[in-house]
Parts: C-alpha cells; sequence; structure tokens
C-alpha cells in the first residue's frame, strides 16, 4: 500500500513526466511487438492517451500568471543586480 501511495503523490507532484512515460510505454509495447496493433490503432490510442493525460495535467498543474498581463516584478531581474546581464546595443548576450 505504501508503494502506491509513493507513485500517486509521484503522479500528482510530476504530471508531465508521467504523461511521457504512459506514452513512451505504449510506443516501447508496440514496438517490441507486445500488442498487436496496425499503425493506425496506435496512432489513435497516443491520441487518446495524450487528450486524457493533458486534461489532468491541466487539472493539477496551475498557471503562475495570466496571459496578456505583465511579469511580477521578481521575475524580471534588475539592471542593477551583480548578475543582470549586459546589455550592448539593445540585445543580450
Amino acid at each position: 500500500m505504501r508503494r502506491l501511495n509513493v507513485v500517486t503523490r509521484l503522479i500528482q507532484r510530476e504530471p508531465v513526466a508521467f504523461q511521457g512515460c504512459v506514452q513512451a510505454t505504449l510506443a516501447a509495447l508496440v514496438g517490441f511487438g507486445v500488442v498487436d496493433w496496425s499503425t493506425e490503432q496506435v496512432g489513435l490510442m497516443l491520441g487518446v492517451v495524450a487528450a486524457f493525460l493533458a486534461l489532468y495535467t491541466r487539472a493539477v498543474v496551475s498557471p503562475t500568471s495570466t496571459p496578456g498581463t505583465q511579469a511580477p516584478a521578481s521575475a524580471v531581474p534588475r539592471e542593477d543586480a551583480p548578475d543582470a546581464p549586459v546589455r550592448v546595443a539593445g540585445r543580450v548576450p
């Protein structure tokens, strides 16, 4: 039971990594001939799995900013900071 809790917490913490693992596992099963699916069936299953896992991922992951708004001040480096990029003719190296 404890192992299941660890896996569940990992899925909740890293849903995108879980999505990639599920899709890679499906592709490996088909590639090694464990399941005998046609090309159309493989594409369909990968699409369905991607769609459902994307819905789950979106429900778990929350955006850090609203599109069209300015980034919070903490996300923009200050010009006087010691590690601020040096600007030369309007370009950042």
